[in-house]
Protein backbone atom coordinates (compact mmCIF):
# COMPACT_ATOMS: atom_id res chain seq x y z
CA UNK A 1 0.00 0.00 0.00
CA UNK A 2 2.77 2.12 1.03
CA UNK A 3 4.52 1.75 -2.29
CA UNK A 4 1.35 2.87 -4.40
CA UNK A 5 1.26 5.91 -2.49
CA UNK A 6 4.54 7.02 -3.16
CA UNK A 7 3.84 6.37 -7.02
CA UNK A 8 0.73 8.48 -6.99
CA UNK A 9 2.75 11.49 -5.07
CA UNK A 10 5.58 11.30 -7.54
CA UNK A 11 3.22 11.04 -10.33
CA UNK A 12 1.05 14.39 -9.03
CA UNK A 13 4.04 16.38 -8.29
CA UNK A 14 5.61 15.61 -11.85
CA UNK A 15 2.48 16.42 -13.24
CA UNK A 16 1.93 19.81 -11.05
CA UNK A 17 5.47 20.91 -10.47
CA UNK A 18 6.56 19.53 -13.49
CA UNK A 19 4.82 20.94 -16.16
CA UNK A 20 4.30 17.81 -17.75
CA UNK A 21 1.24 16.06 -19.39
CA UNK A 22 -0.08 12.67 -18.40
CA UNK A 23 1.41 10.85 -21.42
CA UNK A 24 4.43 12.16 -20.75
CA UNK A 25 5.22 11.10 -16.96
CA UNK A 26 3.44 7.48 -17.63
CA UNK A 27 5.73 6.97 -20.19
CA UNK A 28 9.02 7.93 -18.36
CA UNK A 29 11.46 5.19 -17.29
CA UNK A 30 13.93 4.99 -14.56
CA UNK A 31 16.73 5.38 -17.35
CA UNK A 32 15.17 8.87 -18.02
CA UNK A 33 15.98 9.69 -14.83
CA UNK A 34 19.85 11.36 -14.71
CA UNK A 35 20.53 12.12 -10.73
CA UNK A 36 24.42 13.76 -11.44
CA UNK A 37 23.03 15.53 -13.67
CA UNK A 38 19.79 16.83 -12.12
CA UNK A 39 17.72 16.69 -15.30
CA UNK A 40 14.66 14.41 -16.54
CA UNK A 41 14.59 13.07 -20.30
CA UNK A 42 10.99 13.34 -21.46
CA UNK A 43 11.13 11.36 -25.08
CA UNK A 44 7.51 11.74 -25.90
CA UNK A 45 6.77 15.20 -25.54
CA UNK A 46 4.41 17.58 -27.59
CA UNK A 47 6.77 20.89 -27.62
CA UNK A 48 6.04 23.59 -29.28
CA UNK A 49 9.32 23.38 -30.96
CA UNK A 50 7.85 20.15 -32.87
CA UNK A 51 10.93 18.03 -31.44
CA UNK A 52 9.62 15.04 -29.52
CA UNK A 53 12.66 15.22 -26.52
CA UNK A 54 12.78 17.86 -23.87
CA UNK A 55 14.74 18.22 -20.44
CA UNK A 56 13.39 19.17 -17.68
CA UNK A 57 15.66 19.98 -13.73
CA UNK A 58 14.92 17.16 -11.45
CA UNK A 59 12.78 18.05 -8.62
CA UNK A 60 13.39 17.80 -5.30
CA UNK A 61 11.51 15.39 -3.19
Amino acid sequence: MMRAAIYVELLFRLLYEGGLRIGEAISLWVEDFDIGKNVITVRKSKTSDGENEKFMCLLRL
